[in-house]
């Protein structure tokens, strides 16, 4: 029950984060979400009358009960809100995210990264050796037809 309980709960959560993409990227996906929002009605108060119910072992998943009972009243709230705002809602985390990685990936110094230099011309410096041919797949003595 609890592994069942928690692939549930993953697959809310995989199910709300495609939902966000499509909305960000402004796809119609009201009759998807509707079809959603009607499984998951069902299954919250199929959750809530288990956890109502007190079965004997409850306390081996009582923890993943609860995180399924709140994914699916999250991800239920998150179906019934209206796409334009999903999808605003959505843009803006994606921005946050990038902008939080980015400065992850900034020096320790506070300094701006500098774009790399490829090849002596960009450099300003001769090659010491000569350019290399590119690889190929073609045997010695074989020429292209």
């Amino acid at each position: 029950v609890h592994d069942a309980l928690d692939a549930y709960t993953e697959i809310l959560d995989a199910i709300d984060t495609v939902a966000d993409d499509a909305a960000a990227k402004k796809k119609d996906i009201k009759q998807g979400l509707n079809v959603v929002a009607g499984a998951e009605k069902e299954t919250l108060a199929a959750l809530q009358k288990i956890q109502e119910s007190q079965p004997a072992d409850l306390e081996r998943y009582a923890f993943s009960l609860e995180m399924a009972i709140d994914t699916t009243t999250d991800s239920l709230d998150a179906a019934m809100e209206d796409l334009d705002t999903r999808g605003a809602e959505a843009q803006a985390r994606e921005e946050r995210e990038k902008k939080a990685q980015e400065e992850a990936m900034a020096p320790a110094d506070g300094s701006k990264p500098q774009a790399k230099k490829s090849g002596a011309a960009k450099s300003g410096a001769t090659p010491a050796a000569p350019a290399r041919k590119a690889p190929t797949l073609a045997r010695p003595g074989e020429k292209k037809q």
